[in-house]
């Protein structure tokens, strides 16, 4: 745990910083930009944003998987099969892309391009649709024409878990649900079904037997919300089985495929024949509708994802392209703002990472019912309880949603994440939702957290930090200095934090700001456990000065620095009376402790 000292003021910047992102939404006027994939019809259908911070996405018909950066720029890679259809695919859990072949196989591809794929055990007509990560650290995915729901290791061992009583499902989609279960739509038998990781097996019969359902995606307020392809509506049911109604989009017979979380934190979703991507929004109670038509005639739209740009991205399937949809602001509408402090955790599997999150409604009116909800898909358990933030006791009940007061009435929280497995860096999502409005707009930095899970026991780095610009870059006028520790720990010892100063020229020292030396331009500068880095820009130059900071664990592993994962939050880490006295300085702070939690 963080001093106690420093957790209060973590939560004093997080209430004055963050109430005033809020005010600032990403967007402007909507705009399409569509990519055209090299490969003529390549009919591209599932797309995932990478742990490479490009997009990747399935050419079902060119037998290759795509990668499309922000930029645009798509290169391509084919299947070592041939012949393989490819159809989802996701981010795994090791760095790795991992995608369903409907030829019967499972495919691994890295953010290289090296392919591996693994065959099922009875591959004929077996057409594996799509796949999630689980709870577990493993992929799971659909079997539409094997009617199972198959689990794959990252070493590439396959379990295949039959549908109850010999049923004939055609299980198309599949996630993680908040409660730690696999949740899976059928299509033919019109049932949500629930595996856990153990492999059993519940289904719910949809209670319209017409809906033919499709694909699944969790929610903002913890539901999961799937497409009916025969009735054109969107559906929802809760973790404990429960079915929440039906939704009409405005567009009649639409055509609704694809669904998915959106870069606002809406639920977005694709609509095939009216050629539109729409969004539903939980404002009101509810719920209400925009509808966004795409440039390309009869493209046919198939998947959904956000960004990490903060765009909607989208494949066309018949139109042979890659959309980018920046999010108009008119559609960026809830009171909520959050943030989460430290922005980043590491630690080893079974252990237990814990942060600090506040939400403020920015509202007239209080605002029932708020909680947070994991929205990422990742190997560990996830819990929030409230806290005093004067003193960041725990209050009330673990997961218990509570009322919060309008007029920028504010929550504080200590969430909690569990690691089940080893899991490479990923900034986990959250959503912070109260009843009949929309969720708080994610912000990689400010209200999610860089987490990664390890096999054997690591520093955890901590940035303390901020940049106003937002890009990870801190730009400061005249001197500065930054400050990192590793605490003793005998799990530190031998560790060391890597900073990267670019640009200028700086006075570095490792230990004590007494030991100051030059150093050149672009000096990386490492230091043990248990030691302290500070710099100062000597040159007193009055322009702005560029600190580039790239943290990393003992494995050499990105943890929080690059852009945009690290913000700075100024002075109030490590400081030292001697410089404090020094004026025009600011304070970029780096903390490493063992893995507590």
């Amino acid at each position: 745990m963080l001093p106690m000292r420093l957790l209060r003021a973590s939560i004093r910047v997080a209430l004055a910083a963050f109430a005033l992102a809020g005010l600032a939404p990403s967007a402007g006027a909507q705009t399409f930009t569509e990519f055209a994939i090299p490969t003529a019809a390549s009919s591209p259908l599932d797309i995932v944003a990478g742990p490479d911070g490009n997009l990747w996405f399935t050419e079902s018909a060119g037998n290759k998987i795509g990668r499309i950066t922000t930029a645009g720029v798509i290169t391509e890679f084919t299947t070592a099969s041939g012949l393989s259809t490819p159809e989802g695919i996701v981010a795994g859990p090791d760095g790795n892309l991992w995608f369903t072949e409907r030829a019967g196989r499972i495919g691994k591809i890295t953010t290289s391009g090296v392919i591996t794929e693994f065959t099922l055990p009875s591959p004929v007509n077996t057409f594996p649709s799509l796949i999630t990560v689980g709870p577990d650290g493993n992929l799971w995915f659909t079997e539409m024409g094997g009617f199972n729901i198959g689990r794959i290791t990252t070493a590439g061992v396959i379990t295949e878990f039959p549908l109850p009583n010999g049923e004939f499902g055609q299980p198309e989609s599949i996630v993680q649900g908040s409660d730690g279960n696999l949740w899976f739509t059928e299509s033919n038998t019109n049932k949500i079904g629930k595996i856990t990781t153990a492999g059993v097996i519940t289904e719910y019969p949809n209670p319209d037997a017409a809906a033919a359902l499709r694909v699944i995606t969790p929610g903002p307020d913890g539901y999961l919300f799937f497409t009916e392809a025969q009735t054109d509506q969107l559906a929802a049911i809760t973790t404990a089985g429960v079915f929440k109604g039906e939704a009409t989009p405005p567009t009649p017979a639409p055509g609704l495929g694809y669904i998915g979380l959106g870069p606002d934190g809406a639920v977005w979703f694709s609509e095939q024949k009216a050629n539109q991507l729409g969004r539903l929004s939980l404002a009101g109670g509810g719920g209400s509708f925009s509808e966004f038509a795409i440039p390309t005639p009869a493209s046919t739209p198939q998947g959904v994802t956000a960004g990490p740009d903060g765009n909607l991205w989208f494949t066309e399937q018949t139109g042979n392209k890659i959309g980018r949809f920046v999010v108009p602001a008119s559609a960026e509408t809830s009171p909520l703002v959050a943030s989460v402090l430290p922005a980043s955790r590491s630690v080893a599997s079974g252990n237990t990472a814990t942060a600090f999150a506040t939400i403020i409604n920015s509202g007239a009116s209080a605002l029932n019912n708020c909680q947070i909800v994991p929205l990422s898909s990742i190997p560990a358990s996830f819990s929030y309880q409230t806290t005093n933030p004067s003193t960041n006791a725990l209050t009330g009940s673990p997961n218990t949603p509570v009322t919060i007061a309008g007029g920028n009435g504010s929550q504080s929280f200590v969430i909690a994440l569990t690691s089940n497995a080893p899991f490479t860096p990923i900034n986990v999502a959250l959503s912070f939702i109260c009843n009949a409005v929309d969720a708080a707009i994610p912000l990689v930095g400010v209200n999610t957290l860089l987490l990664s899970g390890s096999a054997t026991a690591v520093p955890d780095v901590i940035a303390l930090s901020a940049t106003p610009s937002g890009d990870g870059h801190s730009r400061h006028h005249g001197n500065f200095r930054i400050g990192g520790v590793c605490s003793g720990h005998r799990q530190c010892r031998g560790q060391r934090v890597a900073y990267c100063l670019r640009q200028y020229r700086f006075r570095v020292a490792v230990g004590q700001p007494d030991d100051m030396r030059d150093q050149p331009i672009d000096r990386h500068v490492s230091f043990a456990a248990g030691g302290d880095l500070w710099a100062s820009n000597y040159q007193r130059r009055s322009d702005a000065h560029l600190l580039d900071l790239r943290h990393r664990d003992g494995g050499h592993r990105l943890l929080a620095g690059d852009k945009p994962h690290l913000r700075t939050i100024r002075g109030y880490e490590r400081r030292r009376p001697r410089l404090d006295q020094r004026r025009g300085q600011d304070a970029i702070g780096l903390r490493t402790s063992p893995q507590q939690g």
